[in-house]
């Protein structure tokens, strides 16, 4: 029991102050997170829009999402990651409070994308800055690090967005509005003075950047795998809780303790895993290994509906999460440099902001057509199909995909 512990605590030595600075001002947002996961339900339950016009809504969180990556990382190479980190917070939470005062379809689905364009600016910013931050060898605990604060702060704020939900939808955009702010303020108390390396390319370049990035094929057929394995995690916050609400019969306060368990096993299981597999599998074949349990986590949806399937479901799809998400972060970061790290990081954003926009839309009107039972076998069946897709994919930087 000892070795083991000190095995865990190992994972976490050698990352810097920086890096640990800047999970904590991601775990105090993230622990506001609650808009997302329980969107798709204030948009059914409280304004009343049909399952097809929610799908359209959320795919407008895609839409910014998008918008937010590109911009963000063009602004990061140009301004700095510290600017874009600060203002995406702070201008992302005075947006979250007054979306909660919106109604009507175009009205909300425009304020959509507003919205997460200016607190998706923040994710390529992000993955920049703690590269920049981190030593070569520890930039996938670095990402891992600001993940596990993500899905801790995950774990606190769906669970706390289901008592308010109950309550009032309202409050959850407003408690979410409040964690971007104070984030905010932790982080430029930190950070004004501690400005990541900034970019050696010469300035007004970034639009060149942007551009050769996405003419490096080898990237883009990575991120088109990852698209793919984006489209069928995304399920969590689009597809699941509606058919936990309608069909599974679960109130909002029961779906949140179901993000919540999500969340702590990410938090508690994901730096160990990282480096065990860092050091046994190596980032492909971690990957592979996320992308089948993310086939066994909607299997488990298919035998009925019952807590037991349900809590299955959502540790499978916790376990995948933890296999395939940190090293696909740390591949994209490895086709970069110091000088393009922003633009590569933006189309990374990017490919899965666009899978924002698919997977709620597609996902849903499957739903209806088929059913969700038809399209958990859809899920199923492409979670099967990743592993075969992700040996097409071969850059001729070896180190990319080691």
């Amino acid at each position: 029991m000892k070795k083991l512990w000190n095995h865990y605590l190992d994972s976490y030595r050698g990352l810097s102050p920086a890096a640990w600075m800047l999970a904590l001002t991601i775990l105090i947002n993230r622990s506001g997170s609650m808009v997302l996961p329980f969107m798709g339900l204030y948009l059914k339950e409280s304004q009343g829009f049909s399952l097809s016009e929610v799908g359209i809504i959320l795919a407008m969180f895609g839409v910014g999402s998008a918008l937010g990556s590109i911009i963000g990382g063009v602004l990061t190479d140009r301004l700095g990651a510290f600017r874009v980190q600060f203002y995406s917070l702070f201008f992302g939470g005075i947006g979250l409070f007054l979306f909660s005062f919106l109604s009507g379809f175009w009205v909300l689905a425009l304020a959509m994308v507003v919205v997460s364009t200016i607190t998706e600016s923040l994710r390529p910013a992000n993955i920049a800055a703690v590269a920049s931050y981190a030593k070569p060898e520890n930039i996938t605990r670095a990402i891992s690090l600001n993940r596990m604060a993500i899905n801790l702060g995950f774990s606190v704020g769906p669970a706390i967005g289901g008592l308010l939900a109950a309550i009032n939808y309202q409050y959850i955009f407003w408690f979410d509005g409040l964690t971007c702010l104070i984030a905010s303020g932790v982080f430029y108390r930190y950070f004004h003075q501690r400005e990541a390396r900034p970019a050696k390319g010469n300035k007004g370049d970034e639009l060149k950047r942007m551009i050769l990035v996405i003419r490096d094929l080898d990237f883009i057929r990575f991120i088109g795998v990852c698209m793919v394995y984006a489209f069928s995690f995304f399920q969590l916050f689009n597809s699941l809780p509606l058919y936990l609400k309608d069909e599974g019969g679960l109130s909002e306060k029961t779906i949140g303790l179901l993000f919540a368990l999500n969340g702590i096993m990410v938090f508690v299981l994901e730096m160990p895993m990282v480096d065990a597999l860092t050091k046994k599998l190596g980032s492909r074949k971690a990957v592979l290994l996320g992308f089948l349990l993310a086939a066994l986590a909607f299997a488990a949806l298919l035998p009925g509906k019952s807590m037991t399937w349900f809590v299955l479901s959502y540790a499978l799809l916790s376990l995948s999460e933890i296999a395939a998400l940190p090293f696909l972060a740390t591949m994209a970061t490895q086709f970069s440099n110091e000088n393009n790290r922003g633009s590569y990081m933006g189309i990374f954003g990017l490919g899965f902001s666009l899978t924002h926009i698919l997977a709620p839309s597609i996902a849903l009107a499957l739903a209806g057509w088929m059913s969700f039972q038809g399209l958990w076998w859809v899920l199923m069946g492409m979670g099967f199909l990743m592993p075969i897709l992700s040996f097409l994919v071969r850059p001729k930087r070896e180190m990319a995909m080691n």
